[in-house]
């Protein structure tokens, strides 16, 4: 999202990120990752759970795919895995909710490697 944010405030959208930490690791979290938005913090998980955010494995982390897809992240941006947070195999979620609350885009993660392709965020977003 971060590398994506002028085009979408660019549309007239806000971007925030919920991360499952506590409040030193979010000021971690966002000073490593240059975030210039919002990193709202979520310990207890409840908005995963409403967003219906899955959780993975330990084996998981290991997969081929996941590796794979670390790499050319990290080629991709210079950016890697950082110190872990509370809740580690928490897979992620890309949800745009409209003014009225509707959520015209709803992208839950199947692992590690997974994110909401944002081709398709900016195509629903331009609606």
């Amino acid at each position: 999202m971060r590398d994506h944010e002028p085009d979408l405030t660019a549309l007239g959208l806000r971007v925030a990120a919920v991360g499952t930490g506590d409040a030193a690791y979010a000021r971690e979290l966002e000073q490593r990752l240059r975030l210039s938005f919002p990193l709202l913090i979520d310990p207890a998980l409840r908005s995963y759970g409403a967003a219906g955010a899955r959780r993975g494995s330990p084996l998981r982390v290991l997969h081929p795919r996941t590796a794979v897809a670390a790499l050319r992240n990290v080629g991709a941006t210079g950016m890697r895995q950082g110190r872990t947070g509370r809740h580690p195999f928490q897979l992620g979620a890309t949800h745009v909710i409209g003014p009225d609350g509707s959520v015209p885009f709803a992208w839950v993660n199947d692992d590690y490697a997974d994110n909401a392709p944002m081709a398709e965020v900016l195509a629903v977003v331009r609606g």
